[in-house]
């Protein structure tokens, strides 16, 4: 038995389901990928740029090799060039949490997030190729 956990955000379900298809087709039996996210963790209920957008959900597939099936190709590509469209600005390894990172602001938009909120800059995010 295998288990992995896979931290990509949004990138997280296809690169674990190619990271399955890899291990079907060199094992005897069936791969089950899980899939669970609980979003609602690090979102501000008081951010409509992200509440509408996000929440929590899970999913599971049964994977089979199929000696007949076509080839499977998984093709990954990142720039980083807009790696702030989405991000939580502390709380990681870069910037730990502190007592100020839990301070709520206001934005100019109305939406009340700390620092340890996901937060996102939609029309950046929607240009994103």
């Amino acid at each position: 038995m295998l288990c992995l956990d896979i931290n990509a955000g949004c990138a997280g379900f296809i690169q674990g389901l190619s990271i399955a298809f890899s291990i079907a087709k060199t094992t005897k039996g069936k791969v089950l990928f899980i899939v669970a996210e609980t979003l609602s963790k690090i979102l501000s209920p008081k951010d409509r740029a992200t509440t509408m957008l996000f929440g929590d959900g899970a999913a599971a597939v049964l994977i089979d090799k199929d000696e007949n099936a076509q080839p499977s190709f998984f093709n990954f590509f990142s720039d980083g060039a807009n790696a702030d469209a989405i991000r939580i600005q502390d709380g990681g390894y870069r910037n730990a949490a502190t007592a100020e990172s839990l301070i709520f602001n206001e934005d100019e938009n109305g939406n009340v997030k700390n620092r340890t909120n996901l937060e996102m800059d939609g029309p950046k995010v929607l240009i994103l190729h």
